[in-house]
C-alpha cells in the first residue's frame, strides 16, 4: 500500500515516482512492483548530504553538504524539497549547478520544515530541523528556528 508523499523507484530502469493521492493498488514499471524508498535521515559521517536550511526576509534556501555536495554526471543532487505548513516545494538540479535551491515561503509562514534531498548515487535523503539538531548537524536558523546549530 502506497502513502502520499512517498517515493518511489523502478528497480530496472531507475524511474523515480513521488505518490500525490493513493488509491491503494500496486504501482509497476517494466512489468515489476516499484520499490518504496526510505529516506535516509541525516547523520554523522554523511555531511555531504546534511542540508543548510537558511531563513532569508524572502525565503527560504537549503544548500546541501557542508562542503557543497559534488555535482557530476554520476553523482549529483537530483531535486531538493523542502515540505512547509502542507506545501511542497521543489527544485530540480543538474551536474554542474550548485547543490542549493531558494524556495519563495512568505516570512512567518515557514512553520515546521521537513527538507528532502534525492542524490542519484546515494538515494533519498530526509530531515527536520529538530532532527537535524539532535544529530548535531548544520541547520542555519536565523530566528524561525529559535537558537544557533552551528
Amino acid at each position: 500500500m502506497t502513502s502520499q508523499l512517498e517515493i518511489r523507484k523502478c528497480s530496472v530502469c531507475d524511474t523515480v515516482i513521488e505518490v500525490l493521492e493513493s488509491c491503494g493498488a500496486e504501482i509497476t514499471c517494466c512489468g515489476r512492483p516499484m520499490d518504496a524508498m526510505s529516506a535516509k535521515c541525516f547523520a554523522a559521517g554523511r555531511q555531504r548530504h546534511t542540508p543548510i536550511v537558511e531563513q532569508l526576509d524572502d525565503g527560504i534556501r537549503v544548500t546541501v553538504g557542508r562542503m557543497p555536495h559534488l555535482m557530476s554526471h554520476d553523482h549529483f543532487i537530483q531535486w531538493i524539497e523542502l515540505t512547509a505548513n502542507g506545501r511542497n516545494y521543489r527544485q530540480f538540479l543538474k551536474p554542474g549547478m550548485l547543490p542549493q535551491a531558494f524556495f519563495n515561503v512568505p516570512t512567518g509562514e515557514s512553520g515546521e520544515v521537513q527538507v528532502r534531498v534525492m542524490c542519484k548515487q546515494d538515494g533519498l535523503w530526509s530531515a527536520t530541523p529538530m532532527e537535524a539538531q539532535e544529530h548535531h548537524l548544520v541547520l542555519i536558523d536565523n530566528d524561525s528556528w529559535g537558537h544557533d546549530a552551528s
